[in-house]
């Protein structure tokens, strides 16, 4: 009979030493990765509800993946929606924002029968009749148009301080003509 000391083990060395026992741990322990693995690569889907009460809750994990799945969206419907492309990002960062301290501050919240309601600044609480993202794209055009309207208002004042150099001069200089400039 001789011995030999083989350090290799494998699942039915395992099931040899540990018994039944040490199979049972072995198996379950490999089904328990297994399941992780096939988790991992799952989309964790919550509703509107689960996401109000856990942002409430100060969840940052479910409000990590509320941001990444509002920016997917946002991000997808973007160029349906909006027309420059060049503040996409911001619009979208300033919009997230207004929603997330809308659920965190609980203007949007949850009723004593689970609806979503939320407070307007007047005070009225309405039901809201859409989905947050949804809900995020309605404050992204707002938050859109106000932008291009403080950018147009921005360009008037910058042509009237333009017109007027231009004034100034012609009355300071007669003889040159506004066109040299």
């Amino acid at each position: 009979m001789s011995i030999t000391n083989n350090y290799s083990s494998s699942y039915g060395d395992v099931l040899e030493t540990g018994g039944v026992l040490g199979g049972f741990l072995s198996g379950m322990l490999i089904i328990l990765i297994i399941s992780m693995i096939i988790s991992f690569g799952r989309k964790t889907i919550l509703t509107d509800t689960q996401i109000i009460r856990e942002i409430q809750r100060r969840n940052e994990r479910i409000t990590e993946l509320f941001y990444n799945e509002c920016k997917k969206y946002f991000m997808s419907s973007y160029k349906a929606v909006f027309t420059r492309e060049d503040i996409k990002d911001d619009v979208f960062q300033q919009s997230f924002v207004k929603l997330w301290s809308e659920i965190e501050t609980r203007k949007i919240f949850l009723d004593e029968n689970e609806n979503i309601q939320r407070k307007d600044r007047r005070g009225n609480i309405r039901k809201l009749t859409c989905n947050l993202k949804t809900f995020l794209i309605d404050i992204a055009k707002n938050d859109y148009r106000d932008w291009l309207r403080k950018e147009r208002l921005y360009l008037a004042d910058e042509f009237e301080s333009f017109a007027h150099m231009i004034e100034v001069k012609s009355a300071v200089m007669p003889e040159e003509s506004s066109e040299s400039l």
